[in-house]
C-alpha cells in the first residue's frame, strides 16, 4: 500500500523518523525514513511536544488506507529480496541451540527452523540435483565434438535440450529457494554479548551512576511551563499553522538548540570523528540492510554514524549508564548502553543517549569490508601487496546528542526559584556568552 508524497519541512539534524509512505517504480512500497549524520536530533519542526520524546514515538503524519485484498492463492508468490546479506548460514545452523536461545531471549519473531530448513533443501538442491545435470549437460556436450553418424546426433541434441529444459527449472526453483531463504534468514537478529542481562527493560543493569536526583527547595515547573513562561515555546501559533501538538521553538530555546548541536560536533571532532551531513531520506531498503526492524508501525528508529557523551556529565551531573537487557535490544545490537538523565518534571530518568555494538551484523548486509594490515603472521606475497583476505567491518550505532530530550534535561534541572534557567557553562560559547535565560516581560 502507499500514500502521495508529501514534503516536509525538516532540520538536517533529525532523529531518523518514519515520515510517509510514498509508491516508488524502484522500491514498491517503500518507507521513506528520516536520516541523519550523528543523530544530533532537535525539536523545531516535530509532531509533539519535548515531552512526548521521552513517550511513544509519533505515528504516520497521514493515515493508512485500508489494506489491499489478498492475491488469490494461485497469484500467490514469494517476494524476492531487493538485496542479498552474506549471512553465514553453515554457522547457524552449527550453532542452532546458541541461536535459538538468542532468539527467545530477544523475544524475536525470527523462524528459525525454517531457516535451517530452507537453508539445507538449498544445499541438498545445489549438490545433488543441480549439479548433477550440469555434469551430465556437459557429458552429451563432449559427446556432440565427435564424429558422429546423423542419428547419433540427433540423439543426442534431444537429450541435451531435455537435460536443459530440466536444469532451467531447477535453477528456478533454486533461485526461488535462495530468495525464501534470504527472506527468513534476515530476521534473525546478532548473537548477543553474554553479560547482558537477559530479559525485558525492566531487567537491564545499572553500569555506571553519576550524582543523584536534584533535590529542590521550591515547588518545582516542568519544561512545558517554564517555556511558556520564558517564552521559549509556542504551541498555540504553531497549531494554528501545522495542527495540534506542534510547536516553535523561540528566542533562548532556538539559541539553546544550536549550541547543543554545535557542541556535539565540537566533541566529537576533538576525538577524530569527521563531520558528516546526509540526505534527509533512505530508502527502505538500506533500512533493511542495517538490519533495523521495527516491532510495530509506529517504531521510532534510529541511523546513526558515531556518539560522544563520554565527559557529558559536565552538563548533566545526574546521568545513569545502563546496560540494556535482551528483549530490549534491536536486531542488529550485540550490546547497548543507554545513557539517562534525571527529569524532576517527570519524576524519573530519561534516555538522552544509547549506543549499540552491533559487531559485523551490518556491514554484511551492506557489504562494507576492510583489508587488515600485514602482520608476521600474515606477511604479504611478493609483489602482490597486502593479500590479507578482506573481513566485515564493525559498527557501532549510537546517539550524540538527542537534542529535544536535552532541552528539556536543562531546562527542568537548571530552573531557578526565580523561575530563570542557568545555562550551564559548557554551552555558554555557543549562546553567545548567555549565562542566564530570564523573563522577557515582568
Amino acid at each position: 500500500m502507499g500514500l502521495q508524497s508529501i514534503t516536509f519541512r525538516l532540520s538536517p539534524f533529525s532523529i531518523l523518523r518514519p515520515l510517509c509512505r510514498t509508491p516508488n517504480p524502484e522500491v514498491p512500497y517503500s518507507t521513506l525514513y528520516h536520516i541523519i549524520s550523528i543523530t544530533i536530533t532537535t525539536a523545531a519542526h516535530c509532531r509533539f511536544s519535548p515531552e512526548h520524546f521521552l513517550r511513544r514515538p509519533p505515528p504516520l503524519l497521514n493515515p493508512l488506507p485500508p489494506p489491499l485484498p489478498p492475491y488469490p492463492p494461485t497469484q500467490m508468490k514469494t517476494k524476492a529480496p531487493q538485496w542479498k546479506a552474506a549471512i553465514d548460514f553453515k554457522w547457524i545452523r552449527d550453532n542452532k541451540e546458541a541461536v535459538a536461545a538468542n532468539i527467545k531471549n530477544r523475544n524475536s519473531n525470527a523462524n528459525l527452523d525454517l531457516v535451517i530448513q530452507l537453508y539445507d533443501k538449498l544445499l541438498n538442491l545445489q549438490k545433488q540435483e543441480v549439479e548433477k545435470l550440469r555434469a551430465e549437460r556437459n557429458v552429451v556436450a563432449n559427446k556432440m565434438k565427435a564424429k558422429l553418424e546423423p542419428s547419433e546426433r540427433q540423439k543426442l541434441i534431444e537429450e541435451g535440450k531435455t537435460l536443459k529444459d530440466k536444469l532451467v527449472t531447477l535453477e528456478e526453483d533454486l533461485l526461488r529457494l535462495t530468495d525464501e531463504l534470504q527472506q527468513e534468514a534476515q530476521s534473525v537478529p546478532n548473537m548477543t554479548h553474554p553479560d547482558v542481562p537477559v530479559g525485558g527493560e525492566d531487567c537491564s543493569a545499572v553500569r555506571k551512576l553519576v550524582g543523584k536526583p536534584k533535590e529542590f527547595s521550591f515547588s518545582i515547573k516542568d519544561h512545558v511551563q517554564l517555556g511558556k513562561d520564558l517564552d521559549l515555546f509556542d504551541f498555540d501559533a504553531a497549531a494554528e499553522v501545522s495542527g495540534s501538538k506542534f510547536y516553535y521553538l523561540k528566542n533562548e530555546a532556538v539559541m539553546l538548540e544550536l549550541a547543543l548541536v554545535n557542541w556535539a560536533v565540537s566533541e566529537v571532532m576533538k576525538r577524530g570523528f569527521t563531520p558528516l551531513t546526509t540526505p534527509e531520506i533512505v530508502r527502505s531498503s538500506v533500512v533493511e540492510k542495517c538490519g533495523f526492524q521495527p516491532r510495530g508501525t509506529n517504531t521510532q528508529l534510529l541511523f546513526p554514524l558515531f556518539a560522544c557523551f563520554q565527559d557529558s556529565h559536565l552538563m548533566m551531573r545526574f546521568f545513569r549508564t545502563l546496560d540494556m537487557a535482551t528483549e530490549d535490544l534491536g536486531a542488529p545490537a550485540y550490546r547497548k548502553f543507554d545513557v539517562e538523565a534525571w527529569m524532576p518534571g517527570l519524576g524519573r530518568y530519561g534516555e538522552i543517549s544509547s549506543a549499540s555494538n552491533c559487531t559485523d551484523y551490518q556491514s554484511r548486509r551492506l557489504g562494507i569490508r576492510y583489508r587488515p594490515e600485514p602482520s608476521n603472521s600474515n606477511p604479504p606475497k611478493k609483489g602482490k601487496g597486502n593479500s590479507a583476505p578482506t573481513q566485515f567491518i564493525h559498527t557501532l550505532n549510537a546517539t550524540a546528542c538527542a537534542v529535544p530530550r536535552m532541552i528539556v534535561c536543562l531546562l527542568e534541572n537548571y530552573q531557578q526559584e526565580d523561575g530563570s534557567v542557568v545555562i550551564p557553562e559548557p554551552l555558554r560559547p555557543f549562546m553567545g556568552g548567555l549565562q542566564i535565560i530570564n523573563y522577557k516581560y515582568k
